[in-house]
């Protein structure tokens, strides 16, 4: 019985063996590295995907800053155009205050040349008696203010103009009567602090009732010598309540007895504004 071989027999297995190995081996090489680039591909994406989300967030962001810059600047543009505002209503407030500063000046002038007009037209009028010093004259802001002694007016113990001061008294009636209506006129008679004594004692109680005789009986002499009206006048009798000077010597007690003349040209000035 005969039988058949393989050509080559054993000897061609020590070839195939290896090459199958070989193979084999390289089947695995290659299986893992496929695995592994998977793998670095799925990183490689995850990667890719984070620096998206990154990259997103830093414009979200950056989207946000400008919104917000753009807010700002909105909002500055606003402060700026209050600050404007209120720039120019301060130069406002400023200009009207200056120019109220300003009015106030050039009526305060006015009213002070008016004032030294009338007591220049006065002081003419009456310069023997101011140059005789029985008479003095002085301004107090809008007022002229003469000023008699007792003993020019009045006799010791009388409460009747003297004869003598008629003429001087009808002078300044003619004044009055030259001043306009609202111009205020005020005659007040004061004392000193001594006690009434002799017949002005029996007669009045106090030298309150006695000045308000005097200051009444130069009121009367004015209009009865000028035809003056009752209603130009008043007449206050202040007894001693208002001293020039301390009733502390024989001479201040002197100058304490006296009659004022008040024009008061403040009514006059406001009526003169209030045409213009």
């Amino acid at each position: 019985m005969t039988s058949s071989r393989i050509p080559g027999g054993r000897g061609a297995w020590i070839f195939i063996v290896p090459l199958l190995l070989l193979m084999t081996a390289g089947t695995f090489y290659f299986a893992f590295q496929y695995k592994n680039s998977d793998q670095q591909k799925i990183e490689l994406f995850h990667q890719e995907e984070l620096h998206t989300q990154e990259i997103q967030s830093l414009r979200s962001q950056v989207d946000k800053l400008q919104s917000e810059l753009a807010e700002v600047g909105s909002i500055a543009q606003q402060k700026e155009v209050q600050l404007r505002q209120k720039e120019a209503t301060l130069e406002t407030v400023k200009t009207a205050s200056e120019q109220k500063e300003t009015e106030e000046k050039i009526l305060a002038q006015k009213k002070e040349l008016m004032v030294l007009e009338h007591q220049k037209k006065l002081t003419q009028k009456l310069k023997t008696p101011l140059e005789a010093k029985e008479v003095t004259i002085r301004r107090e802001q809008a007022k002229i203010i003469l000023t008699f002694p007792n003993q020019i007016l009045f006799d010791a113990g009388s409460d009747a103009v003297k004869t003598e001061a008629t003429s001087m008294l009808t002078v300044i009636g003619n004044y009055i009567q030259d001043l306009p209506s609202e111009v205020e006129t005020r005659i007040s008679a004061h004392q000193d602090n001594t006690p009434l004594q002799g017949t002005l004692a029996q007669k009045y109680p106090s030298v309150l009732e006695l000045t308000a005789i005097r200051a009444a009986s130069v009121a009367r002499t004015l209009t009865k010598m000028t035809n003056l009206s009752p209603k130009r006048i008043l007449s206050v009798g202040m007894g001693d309540t208002q001293p020039l000077y301390p009733n502390d010597d024989p001479q201040k007690k002197l100058l304490n007895r006296r009659v004022e003349i008040v024009f008061d040209l403040t009514p006059s000035f406001q009526e003169s504004t209030n045409k213009k």
